[in-house]
């Protein structure tokens, strides 16, 4: 009787090795899902790890460990495609823009880049980068086969309707001057996420938001000291999609843009006829430059999450010196418009939707008062330093920012 295995139709097995995986390769483009997953697996292992860790004391820096979890994917350049690249036709424009800007605002610096430079904060930063892509999802199918990529609001105790807790991505009207060959609005909308007013986004993008949001006001009070900063909006830009990555142009009805980096990712951008190019290296990295300059982006790691604010300044004339004398709040209503009744006093903090200088400064000094609250004021030293060049806001065309 012969053994099973000596029948003549025994299959006899064969032994594989186990290969180890490679890094997927640099000509490689994932689909939307994918990139996600990728993004949100690094987060994770972020915040798993703790944050703080990752942080150099100085609060500006990064350290070289937090190198170990980033994913190679995400450190490869998103492909953008620029036909001019160094805005000579604008160079005059831009010359003539940051004399008038100067001579207006004393107290602005800038470099050879243009554009002032100041560090917000790197673990603030890193924490609403990780809780923003957090609150990425995915939606259904676009007309392009891939799913729509949606941004969960965070509401806190206050609960709104199912509709209203998920934001769509995009602008109203698509915005086709992209560092890319063939536009996609569809794409252009998993990477672009709006919001009317700057207290909009601090309530509905965690903690965190309500944090940059002091720390950039303090900056804007600090480069701005006779003027008092209305926020225009706020843009979220996620830039592992070229769409969010933009060719020359000004931001439209705001006079003042600044732009922070969230991510632990390299980016750049480029002022019209500056010699060198304005360089995000940290997280909480942000640059401040007169709106109606024209500018352009640069490149920029698949993983990089900036945030841009967009501001009017309107004049306040200087307050008067403090007397040991009760003559009650102060009037600040003197600034060319027609002069209020004075409001009674009030315990809630006002909102940038509040009209008139004394609402807007009380704003102001009320978000200063939480940057000192929680000790978190500017960090390390400073170096002298979505989307429509010719477009608008949500609900209109939109401001393009680099």
């Amino acid at each position: 009787m012969s053994l099973p295995t000596e029948r003549d139709d025994a299959v006899v097995p064969t032994f594989r090795k186990f290969r180890k995986m490679n890094h997927i390769p640099k000509t490689a483009t994932l689909t939307v899902a994918a990139t996600l997953a990728h993004l949100k697996h690094e987060v994770l292992t972020l915040k798993a790890n703790g944050i703080h860790q990752y942080v150099e004391e100085g609060d500006a820096k990064v350290k070289e460990e937090l190198k170990a979890n980033l994913l190679y994917y995400m450190s490869q350049l998103t492909e953008a495609v620029y036909t001019d690249t160094d805005g000579k036709e604008h160079a005059v424009h831009n010359d003539i823009t940051f004399e008038d800007f100067k001579k207006k605002h004393s107290e602005y610096t800038c470099d050879l880049t243009g554009a002032h430079h100041a560090n917000l904060g790197a673990e603030n930063s890193l924490n609403l980068y990780c809780n923003l892509v957090n609150s990425l999802k995915i939606g259904t199918t676009a007309s392009d086969g891939n799913p729509i990529v949606i941004l969960e609001k965070s509401t806190g105790q206050n609960i709104e309707k199912e509709g209203k807790k998920k934001m769509p991505g995009g602008f109203s009207t698509g915005y086709e001057s992209v560092a890319t060959k063939d536009f996609s609005k569809d794409m252009q909308d998993r990477c672009l996420f709006g919001f009317p007013k700057a207290t909009k986004f601090a309530t509905e993008c965690t903690a965190q938001a309500a944090t940059l949001n002091a720390k950039v006001f303090n900056l804007m009070a600090k480069l701005f000291p006779d003027f008092v900063a209305q926020s225009e909006g706020v843009h979220v830009l996620f830039n592992w999609n070229e769409h969010s990555l933009f060719t020359y142009h000004t931001d439209k009805n705001s006079e003042v843009t600044v732009i922070v980096n969230l991510s632990p990712a390299k980016s750049s951008f480029h002022i019209a006829g500056m010699e060198e190019e304005a360089k995000y290296n940290e997280p909480g990295d942000a640059f401040v430059l007169p709106s109606a300059a024209w500018h352009r982006s640069g490149m920029a790691e698949r993983r990089t999450v900036k945030v841009a604010y967009f501001f009017k300044l309107m004049k306040v004339e200087a307050i008067p010196e403090e007397t040991t004398e009760d003559k009650g709040p102060l009037d600040l209503s003197k600034t060319g418009c027609e002069k209020k009744p004075e409001p009674e006093p009030t315990k809630e903090m006002p909102t940038e939707g509040d009209s008139g200088p004394e609402a807007q400064r009380a704003l102001q000094v009320a978000q200063l008062a939480e940057v000192e609250k929680f000790d978190m004021l500017e960090a390390g030293p400073e170096t002298n330093s979505v989307a429509n060049a010719d477009a608008e806001t949500p609900g209109e065309e939109e401001d393009a920012t680099e």
